[in-house]
């Protein structure tokens, strides 16, 4: 089997690159997968090199401004007998290619004459739907997904979402048939930890961009009602904060600060990947009041590290979290701050939701993921075949 993968790999790994690198990490050591051709709109010096010096992988850096890598990309189709697009169009301006995008796929579709059953497209999220206030730094990204609703969602032979929650958000704002999409899981960037027993300080975590879906400021004023309870308590925020919400963002955690004397708030930025499980293995509690979810990978990781979960029961979080975290409603502000004070208080608590959350989050894998992909692909294969016979007789 050859197959083809479109990913972005940018000098600041996260979300859909960090998941590319751990399925191609894995697809590596499958048999039947014998090439594997990574095309990207960026160079091999992001890719991780275990991926890059294996013999089964090629790199394939194209632009669509040069008429040989339009060549070099009709090739690939022909080559390849599955096409893994892992993101949704969002490059359209640059006109390098958008991974999985409009013109991409439109040139794969004008080649077939109709759906290609070798295309298989995964689903992330739906966010420039249920918020695009989201989309204030990506101008038209809700438009291209309504483009690609409009005149594409019928190309791909197959989808793969990462939760039920997407593959429902697919059938409703693309009307994709639920028969037509998969649901994979992904898994942890970090490994399962034994539960701790030991819970000595009050740190609040969160780790997430500050973007309007994320909650942050609902968590900001459930944490002034925390830290009356718990004067010595402190939240702990990673992640940017969004440039178009800055001046908000920072005007609104002034107004707490100045009202709150003595209260601890304390904002990291980015941080790197070995500095943020410290404190995942450190904070009392882990909170993740987000608004929308396609999964949820830092409240898995959070688990796996051992650190109580406090989380949204909205979207994939329940899919993900199941009974190993303490589910709120992510609007209201009062019951967000009891469920964070009574994980403080209590520190049995912690020790239970601890060796519940490792045990939730061993039930993930990227094995299991990748394994669960290529029998997703053997399938598609497998029924190409046979729509090719009925054809043939």
């Amino acid at each position: 089997m050859k197959i083809a993968i479109f990913a972005p790999f940018s000098e600041k790994k996260s979300g859909i690159p960090r998941v590319a690198e751990e399925l191609l990490k894995r697809f590596c050591a499958f048999d039947e997968i014998t090439n594997i051709s990574i095309i990207t709109p960026y160079g091999e010096e992001f890719v991780d090199t275990t991926v890059t010096t294996n013999d089964k992988v090629s790199m394939h850096p194209l632009n669509m401004r040069k008429p040989a890598d339009l060549l070099k990309l009709i090739g690939l189709y022909k080559r390849n007998d599955i096409f893994l697009s892992l993101s949704i169009p969002w490059s359209m301006p640059s006109l390098r290619i958008p991974i999985g995008g409009l013109p991409f796929i439109f040139l794969l579709s004008k080649l077939d004459f109709s759906s290609s059953p070798k295309i298989i497209q995964v689903l992330h999220d739906f966010i420039p739907y249920v918020f695009p206030e989201d989309d204030t730094e990506r101008s038209g990204t809700q438009q291209i997904f309504e483009n690609y609703r409009k005149y594409l969602s019928k190309i791909p032979g197959r989808y793969i979402a990462d939760s039920q929650s997407t593959k429902n958000d697919a059938v409703k704002y693309w009307h994709i048939r639920k028969e037509d999409i998969d649901v994979v899981y992904l898994s942890s960037f970090v490994a399962a930890e034994s539960p701790r027993r030991h819970f000595s300080n009050k740190k609040v975590l969160v780790v997430s961009e500050v973007s309007p879906h994320k909650n942050h400021f609902r968590l900001l004023e459930a944490f002034e009602i925390v830290q009356k309870m718990h004067p010595d308590s402190e939240l702990i925020i990673v992640g940017n904060v969004r440039e178009h919400l800055r001046l908000r963002f920072d005007a609104f955690l002034d107004q707490v600060m100045k009202r709150n004397k003595g209260i601890k708030i304390s904002l990291y930025g980015y941080l790197k990947d070995e500095e943020i499980i410290s404190l995942y293995g450190s904070a009392a509690v882990f909170v993740y009041p987000s608004l929308y979810e396609g999964f949820g990978l830092p409240v898995l990781e959070a688990m796996a590290q051992g650190c109580p979960v406090v989380a949204s029961n909205v979207a994939s979080l329940p899919e993900v979290v199941r009974d190993a975290a303490v589910l709120i409603d992510p609007l209201d502000t009062q019951a967000l701050a009891r469920a964070i004070s009574n994980v403080l208080t209590d520190d049995e608590l912690k020790k239970e939701m601890s060796a519940k959350g490792v045990d939730q989050a061993k039930m993930f894998s990227w094995d299991i993921t990748a394994k669960k992909y290529v029998e997703i692909f053997n399938r598609v294969l497998t029924n190409k075949r046979k729509k090719g016979s009925l054809v043939l007789i």
